[in-house]
């Protein structure tokens, strides 16, 4: 946490040194009916998740953003296998995240960006680089992103997507998501018991927006996520295959 905070103050002195423009705040705050991460089921209860972001144009191309995001119960603990100790309105977990985007003059790279990750949770504090872009694909919007945890997991995940849009009505916008992960077998075993490389997950999901006004939009998600890990090691690590949630928050952007 400490090499952490140091590279924060690092980005930040750099950013404020740097930027062309005053930083920007985004926030979101979110309710879900529970909580999965890369298919597994990280808590059965409800759960309200917060995130704060704040946006440093460091040029007119190159854009710094840092961001605090937190997960916290919303019930007593009824013996989850993650976060058993937990209690109503505990942080379970936080991380930061510093997300530095550069885009690059060639197809496909136009929004690449990349950062690292900080988590925290009851037991466990690790530490992720990451690299992502996302490009327009006729109608939709396909991203790939990879992850390398260099700490406690000391393996690689990465995440393709494929995202869709449509209207609702004529102000809320709608949209589709498909979504599928690979593992090394270090991070495998990390995250699901399973020493086997290759496909790790596959989450479907579908949402909308509606802006309340200029700075508010209310927005509503409901996702299907399966682990493709082997299924005796899930039953080893005591991990449920299949999952469903749905959610509702608010986003402010200033």
């Amino acid at each position: 946490m400490k090499n952490l905070s140091a590279l924060l103050l690092l980005a930040l002195s750099f950013a404020s040194c740097s930027m062309t423009e005053a930083p920007r705040v985004r926030a979101e705050a979110m309710g879900l009916t529970s909580y999965s991460f890369r298919g597994a089921i990280m808590s059965e209860r409800p759960v309200v998740q917060g995130s704060m972001t704040t946006e440093f144009m460091v040029n007119e191309r190159d854009r710094l953003d840092v961001t605090a995001w937190g997960n916290m119960s919303l019930t007593a603990s009824t013996g989850d296998a993650l976060f058993a100790s937990t209690d109503i309105l505990d942080v379970e977990e936080n991380r930061w995240v510093v997300d530095y985007h550069h885009p690059i003059n060639e197809k496909g790279f136009e929004n690449f960006h990349a950062g690292i990750i900080q988590y925290s949770r009851e037991g466990l504090a690790t530490r992720e680089l990451f690299a992502a872009t996302n490009w327009d694909w006729k109608k939709f919007t396909a991203e790939v992103a990879t992850y390398w945890d260099f700490d406690e997991g000391d393996g690689v995940y990465a995440n393709g997507s494929l995202k869709g849009y449509f209207d609702v009505d004529s102000r809320t916008a709608g949209y589709w998501k498909a979504s599928l992960g690979v593992a090394t077998s270090n991070m495998a075993d990390f995250l699901y018991g399973d020493n086997d490389a290759g496909l790790s997950d596959l989450t479907l999901e579908a949402g909308a927006s509606r802006p309340l006004n200029k700075n508010t939009t209310m927005h509503t998600v409901a996702a299907f996520s399966t682990v493709l890990a082997d299924d005796d090691a899930l039953d080893a690590a005591g991990i449920d295959s299949t999952h469903a949630w749905i959610g509702m928050g608010v986003k402010w952007s200033f």
